[in-house]
């Protein structure tokens, strides 16, 4: 039974005992234990470019690529990777948000062959999180999705400045169940704000809602 993966084994005992009309002329117990395949599933997600290489200003993108894969005796099914989208955190003034490059576009999926999965991606603009199904991993094999993102003009502190972008995935199937999301490591950017950059303002008190000239209406502060 395949939902039985995972499953704690089981011990199953029975015993023979003497009887009162002596007809049983032994006794004892016996045991067998019951070993359930095991599955699991790992999330590993890089950028590129890699933290060491600073990003230059805005308009900069980064490619972050998310590999799942399933390990053990057990094929994962209905695997799904989400990546909510970094914005900024005011209590973080160095935090920068980014968007999808090209819309959905910028989200490509691959099986364990490389070969493109269509339809994959999806985008909430609302909870900024990208989802991409990736149906069924078989054991010992990965399926991967690649999400293009571009650092857009935004608020920031007087430049000379730096922007910190930092992001997590999280992953999950139907043999994890709904409690045991598997999360990536968490990948970290950092951009370069120049003076001379041209499109920088100076960041507003916090709760103060800005306008942004650039085309992004109002904006939490």
């Amino acid at each position: 039974d395949a939902d039985a993966g995972n499953a704690d084994p089981v011990v199953n005992t029975a015993c023979l005992e003497d009887s009162s009309d002596a007809k049983v002329l032994a006794s004892g117990c016996s045991s067998v234990t019951t070993e359930f395949p095991e599955g699991g599933l790992t999330l590993t997600k890089t950028n590129n470019p890699v933290e060491a290489i600073q990003l230059d200003g805005f308009g900069s993108t980064i490619t972050y690529t998310l590999t799942a894969s399933a390990t053990g005796a057990l094929d994962q099914t209905n695997v799904v990777v989400t990546d909510i989208l970094p914005g900024y955190d005011p209590a973080h003034p160095t935090s920068a948000r980014v968007n999808l490059a090209d819309g959905v576009n910028s989200i490509v999926c691959k099986d364990a062959s490389s070969a493109l999965i269509s339809p994959c991606g999806s985008y909430g603009s609302a909870s900024r999180k990208v989802t991409a199904a990736l149906g069924t991993i078989t054991s010992g094999t990965s399926k991967t999705v690649e999400i293009t993102v571009v650092v857009p003009i935004q608020a920031t502190a007087t430049p000379p400045t730096t922007l910190e972008i930092l992001n997590q995935a999280r992953a999950t199937s139907d043999l994890l169940g709904d409690d045991e999301d598997v999360d990536s490591e968490t990948v970290r950017n950092v951009v370069a704000i120049s003076g001379d950059n041209g499109t920088t303002r100076a960041i507003c008190d916090v709760d103060t809602p800005e306008f942004d000239i650039a085309g992004a209406g109002f904006q939490e502060g």
